[in-house]
């Protein structure tokens, strides 16, 4: 392997003019040599891992590119290198491969694939300008203050033929700021989405990239996309037994874990709750669902989060804090060493079971809309309407499963825990915010496995 890694790099070197051999290049291409000569890629099989740390200037995107590329083919899996920055995404994609496959008989194909959010969702993108930016969703989520009504439905037209035409890839950092501004109500999200079933799957920008990622033979990504995909979207990347993983400056992932695995909920903002149940209750009712109705299905959170949030004010509200007095600007509570007060972890444990019980309710009905979907085509497009009207506030109601839990953690160390109050005209706000204090068991627990995704 080594003979044949220093035959692919004086290859490299005598294709690009001006270049000379470098220690610390072939150090790396040996070193991955050794770290992955005994790999076996077969599921539940043993992780094989090395780190390796070079000054600037060295060329580390060139070694590991050589190296991963060779030791990818040779075992028949993928390359994936995922970065921390845009910008090296980009060295990456139009420098460094280009000049690897100058010496290369048989030049890799290579693929750019960046998170779902990143791209636009044709089906949201046809609701938002069909109803005129007048539903209550794109109400809700569009901020188009700047724009009037005309100019964003006019916008929004503009894009649907550009990327009906192929003038657009659908990808979020191709649009102008004006364009910017209509992406909350069109960028595409996992619990909005339908996938194979939907009517726009075949004409998808975010399926569209995943089927070329899915034939390339490097893909490109970033620390952001595998981290996200390790908690909530593990289908957007290969396994670890189907790919050799290369994490360019890894000491960016600590953070990027830590910012993925935080969470954080509004527990006095409430009309995402009231979406969710009349999106429910329509799809139910449409669909002819045979379970249990979905009227009142909040009811129990809604007056668990009133008791929590009286239990709050009673206990840690800040001093001068008032409804009524004027805007305030918020004020944090931390809990010290991740403690609460005595009394109100059994607040918390009673929102976090209202809402996981809410929660489960509707993961039900997701699974029989699925089973509908596959047993009736003809329903495809019906669901998928409903599914986009349904993920919004679905996503909310897991992120305040998810702050709940953490708030509940009594682990060693605990997690980190605080709490943002503050005061808006007669109204109060809380916003509940957690994050694990450090990366490492994290990334133990859901990176550094045998069999990763």
């Amino acid at each position: 392997m080594r003979e044949r890694l220093d035959a692919l790099y004086e290859a490299l070197i005598a294709a690009i003019p001006g270049s000379k051999p470098r220690t610390g290049q072939r150090q790396m291409l040996h070193a991955m040599a050794d770290a992955l000569a005994g790999a076996r890629f077969e599921p539940d099989a043993p992780l094989q891992a090395a780190v390796l740390e070079a000054g600037t200037g060295v060329g580390k995107t060139r070694a590991y590119l050589a190296a991963g590329l060779l030791l990818a083919r040779e075992q028949g899996v993928k390359l994936v290198i995922s970065t921390s920055t845009v910008a090296l995404q980009e060295q990456v994609l139009h420098k460094d491969l280009p000049e690897l496959s100058a010496a290369l008989d048989v030049p890799p194909t290579v693929a750019l694939l960046k998170g779902r959010g990143r791209y636009a969702c044709p089906v949201k993108l046809d609701q938002a300008l069909d109803h005129g930016l007048e539903s209550e969703q794109a109400a809700l989520e569009l901020d188009a203050s700047s724009l009037p009504p005309k100019s964003a439905v006019s916008s929004l037209a503009k894009l649907r033929l550009r990327l009906k035409s192929g003038q657009w890839n659908g990808e979020r950092d191709s649009l102008g700021p004006e364009e910017l501004q209509l992406w909350p109500a069109i960028g595409g999200e996992r619990g909005a989405c339908t996938g194979r079933h939907c009517p726009q799957f075949s004409h998808c920008p975010y399926f569209d990239a995943k089927r070329a990622a899915s034939k390339a033979d490097v893909l490109i990504t970033n620390h952001d996309l595998v981290l996200a995909s390790l908690r909530s979207d593990a289908s957007s990347l290969p396994s670890g037994d189907r790919a050799i993983y290369v994490f360019d400056e890894g000491h960016h992932l600590p953070e990027t874990a830590l910012s993925h695995f935080a969470c954080e909920a509004s527990l006095t903002e409430r009309r995402w709750l009231q979406r969710l149940e009349k999106a429910l209750v329509q799809a139910a009712s449409s669909l002819r669902f045979p379970g249990k109705a979905f009227e009142g299905c909040t009811a129990l959170l809604l007056q668990q989060l009133d008791e929590l949030v009286r239990a709050l004010l009673q206990t840690l509200a800040p001093e001068g804090l008032a409804a009524g007095d004027g805007d305030s600007k918020p004020q944090r509570v931390r809990l010290p060493d991740g403690v609460w007060p005595e009394g109100l972890p059994e607040f918390w444990q009673a929102v976090q079971q209202a809402a996981q019980r809410l929660h489960d309710q509707a993961s039900e009905f997701s699974a029989w809309m699925r089973q509908a979907r596959a047993d009736d085509e003809d329903l495809a497009a019906l669901c998928t309407l409903h599914v986009a009207e349904i993920g919004p506030p679905f996503k909310r109601l897991a992120d305040l499963v998810d702050v709940a839990t953490l708030m509940l953690d009594e682990g060693q160390p605990p997690p980190a825990k605080w709490l943002d109050f503050e005061a808006q005209g007669e109204q109060l706000r809380i916003q509940a915010k957690a994050s694990p204090l450090f990366a490492a068991p994290v990334l133990r627990q859901h990176l550094w496995t045998s069999t990763p995704f």
